[in-house]
């Protein structure tokens, strides 16, 4: 998801739609999780234009992007070659750089991980690789952890502990 995180003007908008095109398919997979959840029901005789909104807004957004096939080549684990067609997206009119970005996420929701893209405390995306993963590198990992309240409780307790120690080690009326 290196293409969200590029900050250059000229990606604003680009980015913008794949931000639009993440946050549509979060709220129709919530909302969809949250149908299932209520318990049985006839599921498709049942919805309602409000329950189908969130899905029609990504059949939207996704109608900006071409889908066409293309030669794909490459290497198996175990060292062969391959070749097969796959169905990239291709509209002219948008940026390359958007239009693999898109496919990105839409390979995410296909193979079931789209709940492991994240948006770091630092405002990078990325691919999680366990669902609790909230950061996307040990650098932030650690800022996260110095700024949360069990840290804080953890070092105010410490620093307490060492001034208390070193107030008893100086004699009373002695000199630093």
């Amino acid at each position: 998801m290196t293409f969200l995180n590029e900050k250059s003007p000229r990606n604003i908008e680009s980015i913008q739609r794949i931000t639009n095109l993440i946050s549509a398919i979060g709220e129709a997979e919530s909302k969809h999780r949250a149908q299932i959840e209520e318990g049985p029901k006839d599921f498709w005789k049942t919805q309602t234009l409000d329950d189908l909104a969130p899905f029609h807004r990504v059949d939207s957004l996704l109608s900006s992007y071409l889908r066409v096939p293309v030669i794909h080549k490459g290497i198996a684990l175990d060292g062969t070659t391959f070749v097969d067609i796959r169905m990239m997206l291709g509209n002219q009119d948008l940026p390359i750089a958007e239009q693999y970005a898109a496919s990105q996420v839409i390979n995410l929701v296909q193979t079931k991980k789209f709940s492991f893209l994240q948006k770091c405390t630092c405002g990078e995306w990325f691919v999680a690789l366990r669902s609790d993963q909230k950061t996307c590198s040990k650098r932030c990992r650690l800022k996260s952890y110095v700024r949360s309240e069990d840290y804080k409780a953890k070092h105010r307790d410490l620093m307490k502990r060492r001034y208390q120690s070193k107030k008893e080690e100086v004699p009373p009326g002695s000199a630093l």
